[in-house]
């Protein structure tokens, strides 16, 4: 079937499209979105997707990399990270992200280096080197916290009142900073180690953790094939202790490497059960608190993933993912991340024919689903979004006038994670006298998680 763009304008305000794709009120339902892996052997950050399989062949696969042994502008000893053992060959290092500003933490297990997402507004490149500091010496019962093995970052602070970074050495868990961004100073210690609640055999130990904002309560995985559900202090977490290894069929080898919530379902206003991401460095595996498969999402559709590997460690981010094909050379996307509140979060455009002008078709999931797969015919074009079901919509933006046009659109606090939202973009390419030809985008979809 074929579809006029300009009918789909009939009763909708642009004012009011514009209300509801930027302020996301919306009923959820909850998805995944990317990862990150470190590999220490590389000296390589790693952001991936999961494998395609669901509507449309969505996700379209994502790859990039860029390198971790990248000086950072700060000078004090010991020196900047550098290459480390790589999995399965070592349990040491790991990375970790803070939703809220966009940025990235890698760990040799010494030094903690904090490194920039891309961003079309300042022209900055994914992995530009922006703070690095050293692990404080954090006291237990028998001396100093070792070198790391595991971090994972609450950005709210729910416990300590501050951004923290949960990291292990693989007996004990502690809070640390990180430092101010640019002060290349030590990280204070914000919450005291200690260690989980359920005892691992002699040579076992924790290999990362993962904060879970639902419960205010920590998942640590083990060199044994388990993961811990720990509270803050060292309590028993509300999840107790279960076996991952070889879950779902997926072949998971009892050395876990890096754990990481998917904070779409942290916690979910449909009520399922938070879900996490978990691998031996090779493997990687969809799973929800309980250890059972997590039910299968538009980003994860494939429940058994591989990974760019060997990976030390995983950490969650709440980028978007393609979906569909373009006609053209124009693609959509977004930057920064989808979390609420998200004030880095935007659109892009890259690739626009000029002279044209550009609008803005967009879904969201109720009644559902938000987009067309196959997709619908519009304009002689594939219209992967639907804008025609409310609250979905059709926003006329602006003439075409750069390669690359990024659209900020911050996304405010207080918004149920899951609230699913899929973009795409039509170009009149003959905006003096408008009514076609058209061309248009690949889609986008972003997911509202929590920070």
């Amino acid at each position: 079937m074929t579809f006029s763009l300009p009918r789909a304008l009939h009763g909708v305000t642009t004012g009011l499209a514009a209300a509801l794709l930027l302020t996301g009120l919306f009923v959820p339902d909850g998805q995944a979105q990317r990862l990150y892996g470190i590999d220490g052997g590389a000296g390589a950050v790693y952001e991936f997707s999961a494998l395609p399989g669901g509507p449309c062949g969505a996700p379209i696969p994502f790859g990039a990399f860029w390198p971790y042994a990248v000086p950072a502008p700060c000078a004090f000893p010991p020196p900047p990270p550098g290459p480390f053992p790589p999995a399965p060959g070592g349990f040491m290092g790991d990375i970790a992200a803070n939703r809220l500003t966009d940025t990235v933490f890698a760990t040799d297990g010494f030094v903690i280096e904090e490194y920039a997402e891309f961003s079309p507004i300042t022209g900055v490149a994914p992995g530009t080197p922006i703070n690095a500091f050293p692990v404080p010496p954090i006291g237990t019962p028998f001396g100093i916290m070792g070198p790391l093995t595991g971090m994972g970052m609450d950005p709210l602070g729910a416990v300590t009142g501050a951004p923290t970074l949960w990291v292990t050495d693989g007996a004990f868990i502690a809070g640390i900073g990180p430092s101010a961004p640019g002060s290349c100073a030590p990280a204070p210690v914000l919450f005291p180690a200690f260690p989980s609640p359920f005892p691992l055999p002699v040579g076992a130990i924790l290999t990362d953790v993962t904060w879970d904002p639902s419960t205010a309560s920590l998942l640590a995985c083990d060199s044994i094939g388990t993961v811990h559900s720990i509270v803050p202090g060292g309590g028993a977490g509300p999840f107790a202790i279960f076996p991952v290894a070889g879950a779902a069929g997926c072949g998971l080898a009892p050395g876990l490497q890096g754990i990481a919530m998917d904070l779409a379902t942290t916690p979910s206003a449909l009520g399922t059960l938070p879900a996490f991401y978990v691998t031996d460095g090779f493997v990687m595996t969809y799973l929800d608190v309980t250890g059972a498969p997590a039910a299968p999402t538009f980003y994860t559709p494939v429940m058994c993933n591989g990974t760019p590997g060997p990976i030390n460690g995983l950490a969650y981010n709440s980028h978007g993912n393609n979906y569909g094909a373009a006609p053209g050379a124009a693609t959509a996307g977004t930057f920064g991340q989808s979390s609420s509140p998200g004030p880095t979060f935007g659109l892009f455009l890259a690739g626009a024919p000029m002279p044209s002008f550009v609008w803005v078709a967009y879904g969201v999931n109720v009644p559902g689903p938000g987009f067309f797969c196959p997709p619908l015919i519009a304009v002689g074009n594939p219209l992967y979004t639907d804008p025609f079901t409310p609250p979905g919509g059709l926003i006329p933006l602006a003439a075409a006038i750069a390669p690359l046009m990024p659209i900020p659109a911050p996304i405010p606090g207080g918004l149920p994670a899951g609230v699913e939202v899929y973009v795409q973009f039509f170009m009149d390419l003959t905006p003096a006298a408008p009514g076609g030809p058209w061309l248009s985008t690949d889609a986008v979809n972003f997911t509202i998680t929590t920070p």
